[in-house]
């Protein structure tokens, strides 16, 4: 089992003490409630059908849903084991809120019966779980908890017509079985926040080894938002069929920007990843962003005199570095949509788009037959192949290729991950094996070496991925 300290759920001691409190207070609250009006002549607010009893049910069923995003869209394949068995304990939490919220049981006409049989699968699933590896001690610890929980409220409502009721008034005998109902429930729901999600990470020697990532609830919402992305670029492609996802990304971003939204690296406005807040640019603050990538290349050998093509070059973040350094006209910014270069173009001084008279164009064939022919020295493509479904891979590296002639060196700057994941609704992370891969199969003769410039799994729930520099030729 998994160290407790050092699970990788994403809840921290604080975390799982502040949800055992509310969990304890929930249960010591209902029964103080509950028998105090029993033995009043009271009924209990838990008593079946009510409120108090569906509640827990529609909660457990939202929770199943979220653990199924969670391991079907929101993480990796890299452990297909530990995924098919958290969907199988899933499926089982869903059946049980499903019991609970609108009686299932009266499909088969025995409650009796339901309940043992949803028992019985809730003890396959947790067992399923309990002997995988990454599964830390406190998960399985609060989930044989709530199964046994589980079975009290079984053998509870089997014996209210046997020896139960001869120790126990009937109105306490039902009392006992509905509160434990109420009970069980939020004990499996909060044993799902405890569940690992499988992510890949790489030790020193290169070996993929499967591992739970941080955050079950970043994994859940990034489910949800793969269905949303999926979803609205349906809809895009009704209405323009052909399309691609390049489109679709430019046509959403760009309505928001119209609508005056802030974005992390286009537009006039600034979204700040780690706050959120907004920041209106000027020429000057926009002055202070993207010079990295100009450090970069100068590394490799840039000169003033070389042409070099910014491909995706989006509000010229990084391009307005590029356009001040080289001589007049060397600069080549192309993107899908011009709309994001003319914010770039209203944050530069005027003074030096005269002087040095950058060229911005939107992609399109005869654009880059035009700029093929220059034989650029220099591609930078940065943050933008994250926003290129699998799909569409080889054929973005394939136009970046055409675009390098033969003696140009494209510097590919991507997030990687040790396995293909979705981390937003319109963006992907890949190995850097799938990128060399794509590389190979337009030039097999092409050198490739990859390069590792941050972290940014801060961004993505604990994922382990890397902002990294795929360098060509």
């Amino acid at each position: 089992m998994v160290d407790w300290q050092q699970d990788g759920t994403g809840l921290g001691r604080r975390t799982l003490r502040v949800l055992s409190v509310v969990a304890m207070g929930y249960v010591v609250l209902g029964i103080i409630v509950g028998w105090s009006l029993v033995a009043a002549g009271g009924v209990p607010p838990w008593r079946e059908n009510s409120p108090f009893e569906v509640l827990p049910g529609l909660a457990a069923m939202l929770l199943a849903a979220a653990a199924a995003l969670a391991y079907l869209l929101g993480s990796p394949a890299g452990d297909g084991r530990l995924r098919l068995r958290g969907l199988l304990f899933a499926a089982a939490l869903f059946l049980v809120g499903l019991e609970e919220a609108v009686a299932l049981h009266k499909l088969i006409g025995s409650e009796l019966v339901m309940d043992m049989a949803l028992w019985a699968i809730m003890a396959v699933a947790i067992r399923a779980l309990a002997v995988e590896p990454a599964v830390p001690d406190r998960a399985v610890l609060f989930l044989w908890a709530a199964w046994a929980v589980h079975g009290l409220s079984v053998v509870a409502d089997g014996a209210e017509d046997g020896a139960m009721a001869s120790l126990l008034s009937p109105a306490t005998a039902v009392w006992i079985d509905e509160f434990l109902e109420y009970c069980y429930v939020p004990l499996y729901a909060l044993a799902t926040l405890t569940l690992p999600m499988p992510a890949a990470t790489t030790d020193g020697d290169g070996a993929t080894h499967a591992r739970p990532y941080v955050s079950f609830v970043g994994a859940a919402l990034r489910g949800a938002l793969v269905i949303w992305g999926d979803l609205t670029f349906g809809m895009f492609r009704l209405r323009y069929p052909r399309a691609t996802f390049a489109d679709f990304y430019a046509h959403n971003v760009a309505r928001k920007l119209d609508r005056g939204a802030s974005h992390p690296t286009l537009g006039k406005r600034k979204r700040v990843r780690r706050t959120g807040k907004t920041i209106d640019l000027t020429t000057a603050k926009h002055a202070t962003r993207g010079g990295f990538v100009l450090d970069k290349l100068l590394a490799r050998g840039l000169r003033r005199d070389h042409i070099v093509v910014d491909y995706g070059c989006g509000s010229l973040r990084v391009g307005q570095h590029f356009i001040e350094f080289l001589d007049p006209g060397n600069y080549w910014g192309l993107d899908v949509t011009d709309r994001f270069f003319r914010d770039g173009l209203e944050l530069l001084p005027a003074e030096v788009i005269e002087a040095r008279r950058p060229n911005l164009a939107v992609i399109e064939p005869p654009v880059l037959r035009r700029v093929a022919a220059l034989a650029p020295d220099f591609i930078v493509c940065v943050a933008v192949v994250m926003h290129v479904p699998p799909e569409e891979l080889d054929g973005f590296i394939a136009g970046l290729l055409r675009l390098r002639g033969t003696h140009g060196v494209i510097s590919l700057w991507f997030d990687e991950a040790p396995q293909q994941v979705r981390t937003q609704a319109k963006a992907w992370a890949y190995p850097r094996e799938t990128l060399i891969a794509a590389v190979r199969r337009g030039d097999p003769s092409l050198a490739c070496r990859v390069e590792t410039f941050d972290s940014v799994a801060h961004r993505h729930g604990g994922l382990p991925v890397t902002r990294s520099i795929l360098w060509i030729g």
